[in-house]
Parts: C-alpha cells; sequence; structure tokens
C-alpha cells in the first residue's frame, strides 16, 4: 500500500502539478475516492489490491523495455485515475469525466481486471522480460481445450464429410462473451439465447451427425496455448 502511495506521488508530481505546485481539489477528490474502493475491497478481500496494480505497472515496464508499443488503454480502467498516475494506462481519465465506478466499486466486492495490449510481433521478448524478472518457475502458460466447434468437425470427420461442409457447419456456432454455445443452446435456445437460425436444418442433412457429436461433445480432443493468457 504504502509503495502504491508512492508511485501516485511521483505520477501527480510528474502529471498534475499546477504551476503554483499545487494540485487541484477535483484531482486530489478523485485519488481519495480512488483509494478508498481500494482500501475498502482489499479489506472485504482480505488481500491487497495494491499489489495487483503494482504488478500490472511492472508488466507495462517490461512491455517498453523489451521494444513493445503498449496500448493506450482498453476497457473501464481507463476511469480510474490511479493507472494513469502510475504509468498503467496512457490517458487521464478525469479530463474527460469518464467514471471510476464502472472499474472499481466498494459495493462490488471481486477483483480489478486490467487488460493490456502489446505489439504481438515481440510478445516473445515480453515473454522472456518477463520470466526473466519473475523467474521462470513463477510464469505459466494458460492451457486451451477444444470446444463445440471442434466437436462438430471430428464428427465429420469421422463419417467422412466432406472438410468445406464441416467448416461451414462449424461456424454457425456463434461465440458469446468468450463462450462457445454448447449443442443444445444451438438447437433450442435458452433464457438468454435464440436458436442459431438454419442450424437445425443443417445439422438434419447429415443422418448420424447430431447423434455423433452429442457423443463426443464436452470431451477434451486436444489442446494448446492460449495466445495471450499468463499465469504470474
Amino acid at each position: 500500500d504504502r509503495y502504491l502511495l508512492y508511485l501516485i506521488e511521483q505520477g501527480v508530481r510528474e502529471k498534475w502539478l499546477e504551476e503554483d505546485g499545487t494540485i487541484s481539489k477535483k484531482r486530489l477528490d478523485r485519488i481519495n475516492t480512488e483509494l478508498q474502493q481500494v482500501w475498502v475491497i482489499s479489506e472485504k478481500l482480505g488481500q491487497r489490491l495494491s499489489s495487483y496494480f503494482i504488478l500490472t505497472r511492472t508488466i507495462v515496464n517490461l512491455g517498453w523495455e523489451a521494444g513493445s508499443t503498449v496500448g493506450i488503454s482498453r476497457g473501464s480502467c481507463l476511469g480510474f485515475t490511479i493507472t494513469y498516475l502510475i504509468g498503467i494506462t496512457q490517458v487521464d481519465g478525469l479530463e474527460y469525466d469518464l467514471p471510476y465506478w464502472r472499474f472499481l466499486n466498494q459495493e462490488r466486492t471481486e477483483l480489478p481486471d486490467i487488460d493490456l495490449d502489446f505489439n504481438p510481433f515481440v510478445k516473445d521478448k515480453i515473454m522472456d522480460k518477463v520470466r526473466e524478472y519473475f523467474g521462470e518457475e513463477n510464469v505459466m502458460n494458460t492451457i486451451t481445450y477444444k470446444t463445440t466447434k471442434s466437436a462438430i468437425l471430428t464428427a465429420m470427420r469421422g463419417l467422412n464429410i466432406d472438410i468445406d461442409k464441416a467448416q461451414v457447419l462449424s461456424q454457425m456456432v456463434p461465440m458469446i462473451r468468450g463462450r462457445v454455445l454448447p449443442l443444445d443452446v444451438c438447437l433450442n435456445g435458452d433464457d438468454d439465447n435464440e436458436p442459431v437460425k438454419g442450424f437445425k436444418e443443417a445439422l438434419a442433412e447429415y443422418p448420424g451427425l447430431e447423434a455423433t457429436i452429442r457423443k463426443i461433445e464436452g470431451l477434451i480432443s486436444g489442446r494448446g496455448v492460449h495466445a495471450s493468457s499468463v499465469y504470474i
């Protein structure tokens, strides 16, 4: 917590001081308000959120060191001025009256989530920097598993159905908020989703296909490495 305060102070000196060496009440009040959210949520969770901000700032700095451009900001963290003051984001959200509470709100007890954009062509260099800084044993890639889409492709391949037709049917399965819809939802819909238009008819063109997909859906048929998600 003390180190986060130190970083905020350095950011204020660099970015927010008036010509007479003071800081406006509006900016000071905003820092206090945001720090209150950090403190209350930290107490509720039993862990210091300040460590997350410091960790994220470290990763951003390692990205710059690796020769990557770092994206200005993504999502609601742009409205949290502390992220700007300590160098995670590069735009002062207060200048645009962006709300802090969309990112962190003491009424909503949850961990913060900051997305970062780096130059993909230097991704390996960034990962090398991260492993060097935190230690090889403390950095893990995220595993991914094949889902409904691959169940369709696998079933159609097993039934000797043309691969181009298989790709067309597979592409009809939508992804909602990062989640591939299950077969049942694609066919019948649910409280949040309508059935996929034309999917049931397309599936019915191939005898035995639906039954085959149902038998293998959910089984792990392959794995890979997530393009950007890393545990530290």
